[in-house]
């Protein structure tokens, strides 16, 4: 995003004769939309963050168990099969708002095609394999991660229009409707298979809503086909589907070299943090299609400040609680899981927080080279970050167990971070600075604060709500940033 390279080759303009052009739904007060669809993601993410508790204490260990491994196979069948679509729609849509419906058809047959092939074959495969794993289980997690991603693909769609409104509303229908009706569920029955086909039932509800509402809107009307095939196409798959192991990779070399404890260690480290960063990824998916449609619009300083009023809001939000977690591991590990860490623990949750700072800003970099379309550039970079991070843990994890994990993973995000940098200096440039100096100088005080009055629970939540309240205020200002100059 250099001023001085030249601009890159983004695709034609749209065709003249598909009828008047739909305004750019992110041109009028953007940073009050992109606030209101970050607030039904934090919504969102407690009600799920409750229905863990509630199904933890009211199940028992064996059908917990069941649950949990069928949302694993959920996770795994939804980062397969997404075939980077969620993104590629946006590349499209943003570009010109018509395409919305036809769109949203190819991605939508592709998606579910691969999808329903995908936990087929699982099936089949698991069925020879082992008899550990309950096939119902994980044949209603392949039909609840092809509605998702119907879902998922609509929600993309609609937010490259604007209309985030209606992704927000469908959002948490759907997240609050699962929690009122799972938590009735457990009252009476105790069965994974019951919990998934609810998960199912409201995963459905909400691809049938996004769809029609796609569907039988004026987009739908003399919408030309576009691809999902295209060699942009093809490397945001590749790269969404690094993006998807990446953060495992840790994990599985501690399962195959370490012992059952460190890999607990370092799982019960990852989790809180893991889940914080990809709440701010999810939150700062606007940023693609403000980027792409302002710089099919010729507004690259538009398009750079924009980027980076997100990416320092949310290094501002997620500032006073990695802060916690890097001064006061132990304190949230005892909230999460209810024992005293020991020591690879704690120090393992001060080098993952450390990740997390990188793993925001890096996501919110990647947007801005798929908007720019440079999914290969994207491509290796996350490349070079899966190849350092898995010679890191071979390396590490034989001696140092979890943390070696931990070292890999950060220096393997430092990595990708300076690649990122190098390839869009201006996210990080003189102008840049400043937007990011009060993420880091809070941060630097919450620390402080923390150290000097957070060895009581009280001192600690004290500095802690005072931290947030400034960050919060601080990052609606930043957003500001998101508004196109006049």
């Amino acid at each position: 995003m250099s001023a001085s390279s030249s601009p890159p080759q983004l695709s034609p303009e749209p065709p003249a004769d598909l009828g008047v052009a739909v305004r750019n739904g992110w041109d009028g007060r953007a940073s009050k939309r992109f606030v209101g669809l970050a607030l039904a993601r934090v919504v969102a993410q407690f009600a799920g963050f409750a229905w863990f508790v509630i199904s933890a204490r009211a199940l028992g260990p064996a059908e917990f168990g069941r649950l949990a491994a069928g949302l694993t196979f959920f996770a795994l069948f939804a980062g397969i099969g997404d075939l980077g679509t969620t993104r590629t729609i946006v590349r499209h849509v943003a570009a010109d708002h018509r395409l919305l419906a036809s769109a949203f058809r190819q991605a939508t047959g592709l998606r579910v095609s691969w999808g329903l092939l995908t936990a087929a074959l699982t099936l089949g495969a698991l069925s020879v394999i082992t008899d550990a794993v309950s096939l119902p289980v994980v044949a209603i997690a392949g039909l609840v991660a092809v509605a998702s991603g119907v879902t998922e693909l609509g929600y993309a769609g609609l937010r490259a229009v604007g209309r985030v409104r209606a992704e927000a509303a469908l959002l948490l229908f759907e997240r609050v409707g699962f929690l009122v009706a799972a938590t009735i569920y457990v009252r009476g029955h105790h069965s994974a298979v019951g919990i998934m086909l609810i998960y199912l039932a409201s995963n459905s509800v909400s691809a049938i809503a996004v769809s029609t509402l796609i569907i039988s809107g004026r987009s739908a009307l003399r919408s030309p086909p576009v691809s999902f095939t295209d060699r942009q196409a093809r490397l945001t798959a590749a790269e969404f589907a690094l993006a998807t192991v990446s953060p495992r990779i840790s994990a599985l070399v501690l399962i195959l070299m370490a012992t059952p404890a460190g890999v607990g260690v370092f799982v019960a480290a990852q989790r809180p943090i893991e889940a914080m960063a990809l709440l701010a990824l999810s939150t700062a998916a606007p940023v693609l299609p403000i980027v792409r449609s302002r710089l099919l619009a010729g507004r690259r300083v538009d398009a750079e400040r924009a980027a980076v009023s997100v990416a320092a809001a949310l290094m501002l939000v997620a500032g006073p609680l990695l802060a916690w977690l890097a001064v006061r591991p132990e304190s949230v590990l005892t909230i999460l899981f209810g024992t005293e860490p020991d020591g690879a623990a704690r120090l393992t949750v001060r080098l993952l927080a450390l990740t997390a700072v990188t793993w925001t800003f890096r996501g919110v970099a990647e947007f801005v080279l798929l908007a720019e379309e440079r999914a290969g550039a994207a491509l290796r970079i996350m490349t070079i970050g899966v190849a350092v991070n898995l010679a890191g843990c071979l390396l590490l994890v034989p001696r140092h167990g979890a943390a070696g994990a931990a070292i890999a993973m950060l220096v393997a995000e430092v990595v990708m971070t300076a690649a990122i940098v190098a390839a869009l200096p201006r996210m990080v440039d003189r102008s840049s600075l400043p937007d990011y100096a009060p993420a880091l100088g809070l941060a630097a005080i919450t620390a402080i604060g923390l150290g000097w009055l957070g060895a009581s629970a009280g001192g600690a939540l004290g500095v802690l709500a005072v931290a947030t309240v400034v960050a919060a205020f601080l990052a609606l200002r930043t957003l500001r940033g998101l508004e196109v100059a006049t």
